[in-house]
């Protein structure tokens, strides 16, 4: 099941315009084979990332039955859940080990206005008490927030030559999941996710970040309390 995707790049504005074709409906027996898959490789892993936007003829709810089914045949799997929309809010009913919303799909979970950056704190909380453990929130020009129900972080953005945003969310998810697989606790797991991200907008399109460029701005990321 594919499609394609434009990414417009204003290197004047520094913003981008995404042209998105629909998505080919998915029969249900391809959903049934990719949920076997899943739970397969949640068997024998430490992590499972559930990402992206459902494909037409999907369940809402499917990430939400995937994640029930992970709790229930793979206990020791932690789930990480990067969506949007009523695929995000099922999914939170279901207690996803980390989620990484950016602020307009935090400010839809919660009803929220979020203004400053102790109110994306705050409201990374109530997601928290809802039943996740890690909440990432990535705000664009803004910088990036952490937290669990110990501690909480904010990084500001780093000082870089943005030439695409395309891919920066999904290269933040890989860096944190990275970083927690290694043992790394929440403030330098956050680092990594943070120079990722801004090393993925570096590259041009869906170019993946160099590690050069992610070692040297992971020297670079400052983080403070909140």
């Amino acid at each position: 099941v594919t499609r394609v995707n434009l990414k417009l790049f204003d290197r004047r504005a520094a913003e981008t315009t995404e042209v998105s074709e629909p998505c080919p409906e998915a029969p249900a027996s391809l959903l049934s084979r990719a949920a076997d898959a899943a739970a397969q490789a949640a068997r024998e892993s430490g992590f499972l990332v559930l990402t992206g936007s459902l494909p037409s003829g999907c369940p809402d709810a499917w990430y939400a039955d995937m994640l029930r089914r992970v709790h229930a045949e793979a206990p020791g799997c932690r789930c990480v859940l990067d969506a949007d929309g009523a695929p995000l809010r099922e999914g939170l009913k279901e207690r996803a080990w980390m989620l990484k919303p950016n602020r307009a799909e935090l400010e839809a979970l919660t009803g929220h206005t979020l203004g400053d950056i102790p109110a994306v704190r705050d409201a990374a909380r109530e997601l928290i008490a809802g039943g996740a453990t890690v909440v990432a929130v990535s705000l664009g020009g803004d910088g990036a927030v952490i937290a669990d129900a110990r501690e909480a972080f904010f990084a500001p953005p780093l000082k870089i030559e943005v030439r695409s945003t395309v891919g920066a969310g999904d290269a933040m998810v890989a860096a944190l999941t990275s970083g927690f697989a290694a043992g790394k606790g929440l403030e330098e797991a956050f680092r990594m996710g943070v120079a990722n991200a801004s090393a993925m907008c570096m590259t041009q399109g869906s170019e993946p970040p160099a590690r050069e460029d992610f070692e040297a701005l992971l020297q670079t990321v400052q983080t403070e309390r909140i």
